[in-house]
């Protein structure tokens, strides 16, 4: 949300699991679930956050909930990446907020 190196961070992790994570200069975990994800499955995942909050939802069902108090990042902006060679393929992106709506097919 602060740029390339300042952002909130969720999605799939290795070994099966879940998260959400902080980037100041180098990614921390904030909250981790088991998820048994499999490669090439299609999964919606939604992420609300404000004021400190992050929850993520995974397929309709919420996964995990985290609250930054270490000087939270209020305002920003979206992106998607993936790392280590990984592969992403989105057919949809809806991004909601105060006063603005965006929707990407």
């Amino acid at each position: 949300m602060q740029g390339a190196r300042r952002s909130y961070a969720a999605g799939l992790l290795p070994d099966g699991r879940a998260g959400i994570l902080k980037n100041q200069g180098g990614y921390r975990l904030l909250q981790e679930k088991e998820f048994p994800w499999e490669p090439g499955k299609e999964y919606v995942i939604t992420v609300s956050a404000a004021q400190g909050k992050i929850s993520v939802d995974i397929n309709g069902e919420l996964k995990m909930a985290a609250t930054d108090s270490d000087s939270p990042w209020m305002k920003g902006g979206i992106g998607l990446s993936v790392r280590e060679g990984s592969h992403l393929l989105c057919s949809r992106i809806q991004v909601t907020g105060k006063g603005a709506t965006c929707t990407k097919k």
